[in-house]
Formats: structure tokens, C-alpha cells, sequence
């Protein structure tokens, strides 16, 4: 019998995938060859899928079953700037030097 931490990490990481994939749970039934209540199964804690099927799962998803499994990766926090925060952020640019006798048109 499958333990309650694999069961969990199957049933949140297929539904996740799903979800990104945007199919509902039928479509990713046909497109793994399964029963069309199989994912609202394994989805909902209710069964473990084999190796088989959830390799069939995995492929359905344009994924391994390694990749179906991992945890994802913590996505880097988004930096959207405005104008105030990029200008603080920005390296600054050299500026022309500010001694009067700077300059090709001085003798």
C-alpha cells in the first residue's frame, strides 16, 4: 500500500501539471490512453497510479515521470519596475567632466 506522502505528491504534482497544461481531467485521460475518471482518481488521493500509467500520464503532459514528480523549483520573485525603482537601480552613466577647460573648443 502506497504511503500518504507519495499519494499526496502524486495527486497535487499531476494535478499542477494538468492545470498548466490547461486540459481538464478527460482530455488527459484520452491523451493518456486511461479511463477518463483515472486522473480525477489519482488527482484526488483516491488511487496511486502504476509505473506504467503514470508514465502514460507524464508523456500525455509532454513530460517524463521524473519531471511529473519533481517539486518545482521556486520561481524567482518577478521584478517589474517603474521608472522611480529601474533609475535607483540603474548603474550610473559617465557624465562629461565639469572643469571649464574640458572641451576641443577651449585653447
Amino acid at each position: 500500500m502506497p504511503s500518504d506522502a507519495l499519494r499526496d505528491l502524486v495527486s497535487a504534482r499531476l494535478a499542477a501539471a494538468r492545470k498548466e497544461a490547461g486540459i481538464t481531467q478527460q482530455t488527459l485521460g484520452a491523451l493518456a490512453r486511461v479511463e477518463p475518471c483515472a486522473p480525477c482518481r489519482y488527482e484526488g488521493g483516491f488511487h496511486v497510479p502504476t509505473l506504467r500509467i503514470l508514465a502514460q500520464l507524464a508523456s500525455a503532459l509532454g513530460l517524463t515521470p521524473s519531471e511529473l514528480l519533481r517539486e518545482p523549483s521556486p520561481r524567482a520573485p518577478s521584478r517589474s519596475r517603474s521608472c522611480s525603482t529601474s533609475a535607483a537601480r540603474s548603474p550610473p552613466t559617465a557624465r562629461p567632466p565639469s572643469t571649464p577647460s574640458a572641451g576641443p573648443w577651449r585653447r
